[in-house]
């Protein structure tokens, strides 16, 4: 009995570092069962699992948008929207999988995303950029993502396959989202992975949100390129010619130093 519910939880694509510690348990409850004479023996819990690696890597970035732009090889679901809503949810939030699957329209206006957290029970509120927002606006009340964990992981390896690219999971985009969210704004990817601020007590967290770093820093949170309308991106490729434009003009001189200063901070970081 245990070996099958051990394999149904592999089958089902939990993660190693979640079955491992819930086997343990179970294992000695059932030994303080047997000492305490409530059953004749322990049950054979099988080879011992290994535990994975606490951090996966984070999925390159760019490795999203051709995620994206291959969409339609998926059996199910067929619509690219749906693909899309999952990625762009998966990667602004850094929701875990079953978090994403729990979410319902209800949860999101055009302003915020407002959600409990089933792992930690921590209530979470993430800015609704407009991209996003035209994605979930027309939904109908209810889930947004219906689909089963086990068939979003097969269909998105059949989806990479086509894109030619490397095998990523939603806790690949859930790290990607971190880091970018920490590029954009020092301790929003600490905000977006549910741990604490550096040098924030908890009296402290208490009474002031973290969440409003998110909303100061969303602004400078880089966008797949498929998430934008086309107007977007020309407005986002003119912007980046304009500042290049104003950056030469300057004096010969004041581009080393800003440059130099550019230096001593990655290598600061």
């Amino acid at each position: 009995m245990i070996l099958s519910f051990r394999k149904k939880l592999i089958d089902d694509n939990l993660s190693i570092n979640t079955i491992v510690p819930n086997l343990k348990t179970i294992y000695y409850v059932l030994v303080s069962c047997q000492k305490a004479g409530l059953i004749k023996d322990v049950p054979d819990f099988g080879v011992p699992l290994e535990e994975e690696p606490p951090t996966p890597d984070p999925v390159p970035f760019d490795d999203l948008a051709r995620f994206l732009e291959h969409t339609h090889v998926a059996k199910w679901p067929l619509d690219p929207e749906y693909w899309n809503r999952y990625v762009g949810f998966a990667y602004l939030t850094g929701l875990r999988r079953d978090d994403l699957k729990a979410i319902e329209r209800k949860h999101c206006n055009e302003h915020r995303i407002k959600y409990k957290a089933s792992k930690t029970k921590k209530t979470h509120v993430y800015p609704m950029p407009v991209w996003l927002w035209r994605m979930v606006k027309p939904q109908a009340a209810g889930r947004l993502f219906t689909v089963s964990p086990k068939r979003i992981y097969r269909e998105m390896r059949r989806i990479c396959n086509a894109a030619g690219i490397e095998y990523f999971t939603p806790k690949n985009i859930r790290v990607l989202s971190c880091n970018e969210w920490e590029s954009a704004r020092e301790n929003c990817g600490a905000v977006i992975q549910g741990g604490a601020i550096k040098g924030w007590s908890k009296a402290t967290g208490n009474y002031m949100t973290t969440h409003g770093l998110l909303f100061k820093g969303v602004h400078k949170l880089r966008i797949p390129s498929p998430f934008l309308t086309e107007e977007e991106r020309n407005k986002e490729v003119n912007d980046r010619q304009r500042w290049h434009q104003m950056f030469e003009k300057l004096p010969t001189q004041m581009r080393e130093h800003i440059l130099g200063l550019g230096e001593n901070m990655i290598q600061g970081s």
